[in-house]
């Protein structure tokens, strides 16, 4: 299943009540949310393109991103994905945390949005 967003797509790759592994990629010069989970860590791998990730609210901590590099995300950190010229391509696997409650999309925090989404 491949979803449209603003930013470009994503491609849900496998799925269960505790995560899942998608394929993101991010379009030319477009940025996801900056934003947060309070139910799962993510793991983001770049499996093409270039950019870089933001870790942090206020003035954060920028990451510059290629070809292999891996990234992990804690539950409750902001977080931003940001492509390069030529875009970028992640793995994300999610892994809830949360005494077994279903993880799902619904667990989103943005504060910063360049698409009018913010929480």
């Amino acid at each position: 299943m491949t979803v449209t967003r603003p930013w470009g797509t994503y491609t849900l790759l496998q799925e269960s009540t505790c995560g899942w592994v998608k394929r993101i990629d991010v379009d030319a010069g477009k940025r996801l949310s900056l934003q947060r989970h309070k139910h799962r860590d993510e793991v983001w791998t770049v499996i093409g393109g270039s950019g870089s990730c933001r870790l942090g609210a206020a003035t954060g901590r920028h990451i510059s991103l290629k070809l292999g590099d891996v990234v992990k995300i804690d539950a409750m950190q902001w977080h931003r994905l940001s492509a390069g010229d030529s875009g970028i391509s992640v793995i994300e696997v999610a892994l809830g945390h949360n005494g077994g409650v279903s993880v799902d999309e619904d667990d989103i925090e943005r504060r910063q949005d360049d698409y009018g989404r913010t929480s």
